[in-house]
C-alpha cells in the first residue's frame, strides 16, 4: 500500500510545474468524468484517484481552472493554475483561525486589507479585538476614516459572540484570499 502511495505523489508531483511565481498542474480525465454543474461527492467506482478526484484534490489546494483541451479516445487534459505559496502563507491560510493573526500581515499591506473588507463586518469584528490590533487597522486608514471607525466601534451595541465571531470569520476569510492571490504579505521573521 505505502509503494503505491509513493508513486502516486510522484505522478503527481511530475504533474505540478513552476515558472515565474506560479504553480501549473495538469489532469487527464475521461469521457465519462466530464459533466457539467456542481461536483457534490465522488462515486465510489471514480473515487479519489480518478482524474475528477485529483481535479476536486487540486482545487481544494487552491489551483484554478485555466482550460479543457479534448484529446483523442474520449479523453481530454484540465490546465490549472496557482501562485507559488510560502510555507509561512499556506500555514496561515490552513491555521489562522483567530483574527489576532491578522497581526502578521505586512504593515504597509494594511489598506488593501481594508478595502476588501466589509466596513460593518470590520466594526463587528473589531469591537472585542485587542488594542494593538484595533491600533493597526485605524493606523491604515486616512484620520477622518479612522475616527470614525473609533467611533463607529465605540457606540456598537454590543453584539452576541456569535455575531462577532461570524464577522472575525469573514474578515479572516478576506485575508486568507488576499494572501492566496498575493495581494498581500505576511511580515518577514528577520
Amino acid at each position: 500500500m505505502e509503494g503505491k502511495m509513493s508513486e502516486t505523489n510522484e505522478q503527481e508531483e511530475m504533474k505540478t510545474n513552476e515558472l515565474a511565481g506560479m504553480q501549473f498542474a495538469n489532469v487527464e480525465l475521461t469521457l465519462s468524468e466530464m459533466q457539467t454543474g456542481p461536483i457534490t461527492h465522488l462515486a465510489d467506482e471514480s473515487g479519489s484517484n480518478s482524474g475528477l478526484g485529483q481535479l476536486a484534490k487540486l482545487g481544494a489546494e487552491g489551483f484554478s481552472l485555466v482550460a479543457v483541451t479534448p484529446k483523442e479516445n474520449g479523453r481530454a487534459l484540465a490546465f490549472l493554475q496557482r501562485p507559488v505559496q510560502t510555507e509561512r502563507e499556506l500555514n496561515f491560510i490552513r491555521n489562522a483561525f483567530l483574527l489576532e493573526d491578522i497581526l502578521q500581515i505586512e504593515v504597509e499591506d494594511f489598506p488593501k486589507v481594508i478595502d476588501a473588507i466589509d466596513v460593518d463586518d470590520l466594526i463587528v469584528a473589531l469591537k472585542p479585538a485587542s488594542d494593538a490590533l484595533r491600533k493597526l487597522f485605524f493606523d491604515a486608514l486616512p484620520e477622518k476614516a479612522s475616527l470614525s471607525l473609533q467611533e463607529q466601534i465605540e457606540f456598537l451595541m454590543p453584539k452576541s459572540l456569535r455575531a462577532a465571531e461570524a464577522a472575525q470569520e469573514r474578515v479572516l476569510r478576506a485575508v486568507k484570499s488576499l494572501i492566496r492571490s498575493k495581494e498581500v504579505s505576511l511580515q518577514s521573521n528577520d
